[in-house]
């Protein structure tokens, strides 16, 4: 993860709490595309034409290609499940290091 990207996601994620959304994510599952998650009932809003055109614009203009929903809604440590045992492995050992 680069400064860059860490920028970019704050950036999306500064945008939907100005738009009252309080729990989420916006994920970055791989290249140029922005996965939100937002709890299930939210998710309605997001496709709300209005908000959804805003979104679409912002999230492309900090350098998204791609924006998705995530279908699940939001939960914590939905990244780890994409993450292989030995990576989750190795990332717990140099987090105990510090």
């Amino acid at each position: 993860m680069t400064p860059d990207r860490v920028a970019q996601i704050d950036a999306a994620e500064r945008f939907m709490r100005e738009r009252g959304f309080r729990e989420l994510r916006v994920r970055y599952p791989q290249p140029d595309v922005a996965r939100i998650e937002v709890p299930l009932a939210e998710l309605p809003k997001l496709v709300e034409p209005g908000l959804r055109d805003q979104l679409v614009r912002c999230f492309k203009s900090l350098g998204f290609k791609s924006v998705t929903l995530d279908l699940e809604g939001f939960r914590s440590g939905s990244m780890n499940a994409l993450l292989p045992i030995s990576e989750i492995s190795n990332l717990k050992s140099q987090i105990s290091k510090t």
